[in-house]
């Protein structure tokens, strides 16, 4: 299980949040990404207090029909929450999928009344470390309006939440394909979870990479007082 711990090296108490590294998304427009965890934590040397964020390594297929329009700053992309009783105000499926091997089970098929995902099977069509969302004829929303259909790459967090990390609205009648990495980014900052953030990877100085594409260790990221991050990565025993 990928696992990040996030210290706190500055005198000042700060927020972090995290995102997972852009999927590959075909056919798209434009692909969006959310935050998928986000902790306060003061000074680690005087508290002791660190983040953990830790996330299963299976790759998920995931959807969300909300039940009304929504403008991009309202939309959550949570499939599933680990505590019950909020108003309901979409529906979503996840299904889990396997990119490698000698026979992946690679491939999903999406049903829009009612919302589902079908058992994966495996399609020798698509790529190494890709999977595919055969997505059904539906009408999409205008231009000028929020799509309120969304799929694409999913993650489950360690209280059981389950995000969509990178995702479309994808097109009626096609097959969405998307290859998903396991590397995050840390960045310093409020984001509420399941929330559209900007994917702005461009500079070093702002973020910390996060690497678990050779394994699944423990990485330790700093926030250092000059406002960078250091990273050290602990193999998995």
């Amino acid at each position: 299980m990928p696992t990040i711990l996030v210290r706190n090296a500055s005198n000042t108490t700060h927020y972090f949040y995290l995102l997972q590294q852009q999927a590959v998304i075909k056919p798209s427009s434009s692909i969006l990404s959310s935050c998928l965890g986000c902790g306060q934590v003061g000074n680690y040397d005087s508290t002791g207090a660190q983040i953990t964020f830790s996330f299963d390594a299976q790759v998920y297929a995931g959807a969300i029909s909300t039940m009304a329009l929504q403008p991009p700053s309202q939309f959550i992309a949570m499939i599933a929450t680990s505590t019950s009783g909020a108003n309901v105000t979409s529906t979503s499926a996840i299904m889990p999928v396997s990119l490698s091997g000698p026979q992946p089970m690679n491939s999903t098929t999406m049903t829009i009344n009612p919302l589902g995902l079908s058992k994966p099977t495996h399609s020798g069509d698509l790529a190494s470390g890709t999977f595919g969302v055969a997505v059904p004829t539906y009408t999409p929303t205008t231009s000028t309006e929020p799509a309120k259909l969304y799929c694409g790459n999913a993650v489950k967090n360690q209280d059981g939440s389950i995000v969509l990390s990178s995702f479309v609205a994808p097109f009626p009648n096609q097959t969405l394909t998307c290859k998903s990495e396991q590397i995050y980014y840390v960045k310093a900052g409020y984001q509420a979870i399941g929330s559209i953030v900007a994917y702005d990877i461009t500079t070093t100085t702002n973020w910390a990479k996060c690497d678990f594409t050779s394994d699944m260790s423990t990485i330790t990221v700093t926030y250092m007082a000059d406002g960078t991050f250091t990273t050290t990565t602990e193999p998995t025993a």
